[in-house]
């Protein structure tokens, strides 16, 4: 099995940005505020390794998981690693029968206390992506894993290209997020109202939103307005 370690040029993965995520940097703030002790993010990890790796833990901590080849030991990953589609699940949860416990035990003397994962998988390319945080002081809540698991799965998209809106498409959705209405949107653009509606039925799609107000978040959030 891959042991990251001997991925050449493994910490230069964490020096670009990730592909088509303009606001990678800025989030990657708001991460390190909901996890006090970092976070591990691997993109599209696969037998020859990730296309994207970032970690925030401390590097001592860091250091001593790749010395120790930790990796296929850990209890997180081997979580990972059970071909589930997306699952989310705290460190806590995760059955002792699962890796090597002292993995964790050993991390809790940098102050990762507290943890959780949440990881996607495609089926297709036979790929994992999963971000691993850590808290000093207490569990995630529930609420904050739901805005995670939001933003990640959100990063992993626009990350893989899964959704990509036409220029047209997004001048829509932008104007339809800024409070016009479809006359409105049509009036300004100088089209019919039925191609303003074509042009964000078919955002819809593309990005699996339910509604209009739901475009414009996932839009949002993704900063490509």
């Amino acid at each position: 099995m891959l042991d990251l370690s001997r991925i050449k040029n493994f910490r230069e993965l964490r020096l670009s940005q990730p592909n088509h995520v303009p606001t990678y940097l800025r989030d990657r703030e708001w991460l390190n505020k909901e996890a006090d002790c970092g976070f591990t993010l691997v993109l599209n990890f696969s037998p020859i390794g990730p296309e994207y790796f970032d970690s925030t833990f401390d590097d001592r901590w860091q250091k001593i998981y790749l010395e120790r080849s930790f990796f296929w030991k850990d209890p997180v990953v081997r979580s990972v690693f059970d071909f589930q589609s997306t699952k989310t699940i705290r460190w806590s949860e995760i059955p002792e029968d699962v890796g090597d416990p002292a993995v964790i035990a050993a991390a809790k003397h940098f102050g990762l206390n507290f943890g959780a994962v949440i990881s996607i998988t495609d089926f297709i390319k036979m790929r994992k992506s999963f971000i691993s945080l850590a808290r000093s002081d207490s569990e995630f809540s529930d609420e904050q894993l739901a805005s995670i698991k939001t933003w990640f799965t959100d990063f992993y998209e626009v990350a893989n290209g899964i959704w990509t809106l036409t220029e047209n498409e997004l001048t829509v959705v932008t104007l339809y997020a800024s409070d016009n209405d479809i006359a409105e949107i049509a009036t300004h653009l100088s089209i019919s109202k039925s191609a303003v509606k074509a042009r964000l039925r078919t955002a819809r799609r593309k990005t699996q939103s339910k509604n209009n107000a739901s475009l414009s978040a996932k839009v949002g959030r993704a900063n490509l307005f």
